[in-house]
């Protein structure tokens, strides 16, 4: 499918413990998958007000929000999204430039190609960026 391997809850933990998270905080996590990092979290990490998982895959993308809709009552602090991030025009991005800690799995040479459209769209936000 090409998602690659899980998204072990050790590495999720690091990057929180990387972001300094502080009260308040909204979390965006960009390739979002499975969601793990989005409900690690909201589960988990004190201070995350809101967190956001973006991804393009929607069959992925299905798997996140079958699990959300498994937990009763539903979370008012986490969502999922399907955008495709390379569309500047796509209304994803105000919730992204909302964002104060973004979190994302890439490989190098997506990222590369990604970089300079995130860095136009957060230019002169205060976001603290994990990868």
């Amino acid at each position: 499918e090409g998602w690659g391997p899980p998204f072990p809850e050790a590495a999720c933990r690091k990057y929180f413990d990387l972001a300094e998270v502080q009260p308040g905080d909204v979390h965006v996590d960009l390739g979002s998958g499975d969601g793990r990092v989005c409900f690690y979290a909201a589960d988990y990490v004190a201070g995350v007000e809101k967190s956001t998982g973006i991804d393009v895959d929607a069959e992925i993308l299905q798997v996140a929000l079958d699990r959300l809709a498994k937990r009763h009552p539903k979370p008012p602090n986490l969502e999922f999204v399907l955008a495709d991030l390379m569309d500047p025009e796509h209304d994803v991005w105000a919730t992204i430039q909302e964002a104060t800690i973004i979190t994302m799995f890439f490989q190098e040479d997506a990222l590369r190609r990604f970089r300079p459209l995130l860095e136009q769209k957060l230019m002169g936000k205060k976001c603290r960026i994990i990868t």
